[in-house]
């Protein structure tokens, strides 16, 4: 039976067993014994500290008074929440406002 896994040439050589010895190996190196360690010096924790720098607020880049009707546009726009279900994963249901224009103030 071992012969018909070796090969279709009839060459048995690759199912012969090693019979030569492994290699020797070297002794593993011995190593001294760790030194005894002083336990770790405490420390205080700093008692005092310095509070942050005062500093002044920003001034804004513009005047905060503007006109906000120059916002907008000239257009109507309408705006409908519809809620949507997703029934591909867990039943969630997704709320969405669909913005739209709104013709001639319709």
């Amino acid at each position: 039976m071992a012969a018909s896994c070796a090969g279709s040439d009839g060459d048995t050589a690759a199912t012969t067993p090693a019979t030569e010895a492994p290699a020797a190996t070297e002794a593993p190196v011995v190593t001294a014994a760790p030194a005894d360690t002083a336990a770790p010096v405490a420390t205080d924790a700093p008692t005092d500290t310095a509070a942050p720098a005062a500093t002044d607020p920003p001034e804004p880049d513009q005047d905060p008074d503007l006109d906000l009707d120059l916002a907008y546009g000239d257009y109507e726009v309408g705006v409908q929440t519809i809620t949507i279900t997703d029934t591909s994963g867990g039943d969630r249901d997704l709320t969405v406002d669909v913005w739209f224009p709104l013709i001639d103030g319709a």
